[in-house]
């Protein structure tokens, strides 16, 4: 196949898996939520902090690197890859389980120590799926991958609920985050029909360590800003707080940790295989921007104008302080997932340098920001993204746009209209609500809101920008 049926089939499988593995998992994680309480949350996220920021460390970039390099690697180098990221990983799984009490009393709450511990048996298991993990993507091969990660996800997300059933508390949390990574490392070797062994010399590593080392200092410095937020909550506001906190924000990222996924494992190596053709990769970038509009803001503002009666209906009453957090967090998701396309493009073109100066900027901006909010509780922690992110965004549309051959003025148009429509949206179902019968609980009145919020912002968005339906139905048509 060429390259643009290539990367449609891969979008459709990927599209595909990710949408029914996000029913399951927003069922599985309704149910959990009602099992298990804020403070169980609040553990979980504390320790996922720390195991999230060395992750980024973990692969060394060396699965983006075989996926951006254009000469495919040679048997005895991804060899030498595996064993380079074992001895890397196990290193890291030495250093968290000696480390586990001193976090844990860092925050001044010793059930840290074990969850951390068990949690980081994670690294060893991931080092041996980024190779086929990441063979797949280059070749855009991605139909039995996306299988493989439904798989996972539906034994991880049944493991959590029938732990959180049995009264396991936050070890329903962690059994479930363990079996996702167990389940995808078994998988992925299964289906890449090769098995490597390991090779403890490493001189055919070199040349990808270069792009991986840049690709691993721009995963941790996004890591480390993204998760700051849970870190100064951690330290400042205490494990309920947070607790609530980020499930409001796991809830308002739905949307964009499933789209990112799709992106991620599409776009970048496409756009490593079109690096060299300017005008083709600003064609694509914008056309990806819109389609990605016309979902993201209805879908995330849609969410936000709705909150106060998902979480009263979905969540129950344990979770009300999550409302107004999860109403502010959904408004700036739609930024979030434009930033990670242009990340994404100018990686993919190996312009690494243009996201390690954004990241930079935001691990400043966005640290101070949470540090003022959360002087205002979760209100405020919420407001630093609303109030802060948005410099971060457009000093990143300051470096990317000339890369990539794309003016201002036609950026923000791909984004206008859906943009609109989803304002229209969120104030017709807010003016709905003052005519809908029932309190914030009730099912009939949640249903009611939804429907005139979708017709709402299909209607503008028919009328108004045909050609950016007809895009969207050419691309799901194909």
């Amino acid at each position: 196949m060429d390259l643009r049926s290539r990367v449609l089939s891969a979008l459709a499988w990927t599209t595909a898996a990710k949408f029914l593995g996000q029913a399951v998992s927003w069922a599985s994680t309704i149910v959990v939520a009602r099992l298990l309480s804020p403070d169980d949350y609040g553990l979980m996220a504390i320790a996922m902090m720390f195991i999230s920021v060395l992750t980024m460390v973990s692969e060394l970039g060396l699965g983006a690197a075989l996926v951006q390099q254009k000469d495919g690697a040679s048997e005895t180098t991804l060899r030498q890859i595996l064993g380079l990221l074992l001895l890397v990983n196990l290193g890291l799984c030495a250093v968290f389980v000696a480390l586990a009490p001193v976090l844990a009393g860092f925050f001044s709450d010793p059930r840290l120590a074990s969850i951390i511990k068990i949690l980081s048996l994670q690294f060893v298991m991931n080092s041996f799926s980024t190779i086929p993990q990441s063979l797949l993507q280059r070749e855009l091969h991605l139909k039995r991958k996306s299988q493989v990660d439904l798989i996972a996800l539906v034994i991880s997300s049944f493991t959590g609920l029938a732990l959180a059933l049995l009264g396991w508390g936050v070890w329903s949390l962690v059994g479930a985050s363990l079996m996702n990574s167990l389940a995808r490392t078994v998988g992925l070797n299964c289906i890449g029909h090769r098995v490597l062994r390991p090779v403890f010399s490493f001189p055919g590593v070199r040349p990808y360590l270069s792009f991986g080392g840049q690709v691993t200092t721009n995963r941790v410095l996004w890591s480390l800003y993204s998760q700051s937020d849970i870190f100064v909550a951690a330290k400042l506001l205490g494990s309920e707080l947070v607790g609530i906190y980020s499930l409001a924000m796991h809830l308002a990222s739905f949307p964009i940790q499933k789209l990112n996924g799709i992106i991620n494992e599409v776009a970048f190596p496409a756009f490593g295989h079109i690096q060299n053709d300017t005008d083709n990769v600003a064609s694509h970038l914008l056309k990806g921007i819109r389609v990605i509009s016309v979902f993201a803001f209805p879908i995330c503002w849609g969410l936000s104008s709705m909150a106060q009666e998902l979480v009263t209906i979905v969540l129950g009453a344990k979770w009300q302080s999550a409302a107004v957090p999860l109403q502010i967090l959904a408004l700036i998701m739609p930024l979030l997932m434009v930033d990670n396309v242009l990340h994404t493009a100018v990686t993919g073109l190996g312009q690494v340098r243009i996201s390690l100066v954004t990241l930079l900027l935001a691990c400043i901006i966005m640290p101070v920001a949470f540090a003022i909010g959360c002087r205002f509780g979760l209100l405020g922690l919420s407001l630093a993204w609303l109030i802060a992110y948005p410099t971060v965004f457009l000093f990143l549309l300051r470096l990317a746009l000339p890369i990539v051959g794309i003016r201002w003025s036609v950026f923000f148009t791909a984004m206008a209209l859906p943009a609109l429509a989803g304002i229209f949206t969120y104030a017709a179902v807010t003016g709905a609500k003052l005519f809908a019968t029932g309190d914030d609980g009730s099912l009939v009145r949640m249903l009611v809101l939804i429907v005139v919020g979708v017709s709402a912002y299909c209607g503008m968005l028919m009328s108004t920008y045909r050609s950016g339906c007809r895009e969207v139905w050419d691309l799901v048509r194909h």
